[in-house]
């Protein structure tokens, strides 16, 4: 009987001993420590290495015990016998090694044009358009950022003229109109373009 049935115990072989318990667990197998293979497991061992050293070139291969004698002769024995025949060893042409080329280096730029020379602003504050006290036209538009480059008064975009230096060095536009520059010294001198 299988898993469940009642404990019996199976003599497979002298060797082999399988108990079955009542539990429903897997049979469990224990072999005995003293292993004496029968006949028929002897011919099949001495078959198996007979072949093994067959297979390695042994024509011959045997195995006695107290229970069998068997002699194995293969039965096709395949000899192959190396012919020397001597090959001509090929004379190597000598080639000419290629001799590297530096790579050429690109032609260095040219330096960057020097900046300009510093534009004469007769005494002006350096400014991107210009603008100096040598002479030319009035300024009656200043750009909106022309703040940052020169020292205007509080109310410098209120005014009606055009752009001059005050006494105080502060910058108005009400150059040309009566009153100018009053709180800052007078008019000192017109800014041109």
């Amino acid at each position: 009987m299988g898993p469940g049935g009642p404990a019996q115990s199976r003599d497979n072989h002298p060797s082999t001993r399988t108990s079955y318990t009542t539990s429903n667990e897997w049979p469990q197998c224990k072999v005995q420590e003293s292993f004496e293979p029968g006949e028929r497991e002897m011919k099949r061992i001495i078959l198996i290495v007979a072949l093994f050293l067959a297979a390695c070139g042994t024509e011959t291969a045997t195995r006695s015990s107290p229970a069998a004698h068997v002699s194995a002769t293969p039965t096709a024995v395949v000899s192959q016998t190396p012919t020397s025949t001597p090959t001509p060893t090929p004379t190597p042409t000598p080639t000419q090694t290629p001799v590297p080329t530096p790579p050429r280096a690109a032609a260095p730029a040219p330096p960057p044009p020097p900046p300009p020379a510093p534009k004469n602003l007769c005494g002006a504050p350096s400014n991107p358009w210009g603008f100096n006290f040598c002479g030319g036209a009035t300024i009656t538009s200043p750009p909106g950022n022309f703040c940052q480059y020169f020292n205007c008064i509080g109310n410098f975009w209120n005014g009606r003229g055009y752009v001059i230096e005050c006494q105080d060095g502060t910058y108005s536009k009400s150059g040309g109109i009566r009153g100018s520059c009053s709180y800052h010294g007078g008019d000192l001198r017109p800014l041109y373009q």
